[in-house]
């Protein structure tokens, strides 16, 4: 900005400075921190490995912030996505806060259009024998996660995850009540969902390690979620 203020673009003085100025900026401690954090997570990236088998399908329970986004985020990146919740009212603010999204990343309308065709209100919960992966995100009450696992479940397709969005709830409580308690992990995205790259993948220690090395593409160790060991990369 003071360089534009003092010189504008006219002339062999402005470009003299503008090099100057680009030089001085590339030094800064600034400068070099924000090519430390790119090259982290191309690290971070390499890392995770490349997963078994893909999700295609992703049925999100709960359209509140986090439910919502996660399901605009998961379409955004190409996913079939089934958004559930106890009403089209409930649902409608985070199909609205979608299509920001979609307008905002992706700008092409064709490719606004596809991305918004990919995400489909669904109260009855249709989407859930057809997912690879059950996201929920509803209340954090315990009661309440474990009355809905006992809808879901019978309903998910062999091979099926079924994943939580909790950031305070044992995997392990969460799971007792499971007919296969193994399928159950923590997915943790953290809010703004668009914007903070960054999830968290709990294991409890019944955790199934082979669906869990399947699905995240690195091999998965026995930590737990009593013991808040979690494996981290980039969504």
């Amino acid at each position: 900005m003071d360089l534009w203020l003092k010189h504008g673009a006219v002339g062999a003085e402005s470009y003299e400075a503008e090099a100057r100025s680009i030089a001085e900026l590339m030094c800064t401690p600034t400068s070099r921190n924000l090519v430390r954090v790119f090259l982290l997570q191309t690290r971070l990236k390499s890392l995770g490995g490349k997963p078994e088998l893909e999700f295609r399908h992703v049925h999100v329970v709960g359209a509140g912030v986090m439910g919502g986004d996660i399901a605009a985020w998961a379409a955004l990146r190409g996913m079939t996505v089934t958004l559930q919740d106890r009403s089209l009212e409930l649902i409608a603010p985070a199909l609205a806060r979608a299509q920001a999204l979609f307008g905002k990343r992706l700008q092409d309308p064709q490719a606004v259009a596809a991305a918004s065709a990919r995400l489909n209100a669904d109260v009855a919960g249709n989407g859930v024998a057809a997912a690879d992966v059950v996201i929920e995100a509803i209340v954090e009450k315990a009661d309440a996660k474990r009355a809905l696992y006992a809808d879901i479940e019978p309903k998910l397709k062999p091979g099926a995850l079924l994943a939580t969005n909790t950031s305070s709830i044992q995997i392990e409580a969460l799971a007792e009540q499971l007919n296969q308690p193994g399928r159950l992990v923590g997915i943790h995205f953290f809010n703004p969902v668009a914007q903070m790259q960054l999830v968290e993948i709990v294991q409890g220690t019944g955790t199934d390690a082979d669906m869990l090395r399947r699905r995240s593409g690195s091999p998965a160790s026995s930590t737990s979620s009593t013991a808040l060991q979690k494996r981290s990369g980039f969504v």
